[in-house]
């Protein structure tokens, strides 16, 4: 059986084959847990849990 990397990942892989989705080919946006995801390339139905991250920018004010 091979080792699918499914967890905390960039992208939604199905943890059967592999198949990586972008968030939006799902429609699939922001925090949460949606159920019922046929997989498009094995068929296998998994969910999919939303996992959100926060990072910050800064820049210089302007003085005049």
């Amino acid at each position: 059986m091979t080792n699918i990397d499914h967890e905390h990942t960039k992208k939604i892989v199905c943890p059967y084959c592999g198949y990586n989705y972008d968030h939006w080919d799902l429609e699939i946006y922001g925090e949460g847990e949606v159920n019922g995801i046929d997989c498009v390339e094995c068929e296998k139905v998994f969910n999919v849990y939303g996992h959100l991250s926060q990072s910050f920018s800064t820049k210089k004010e302007r003085v005049e």
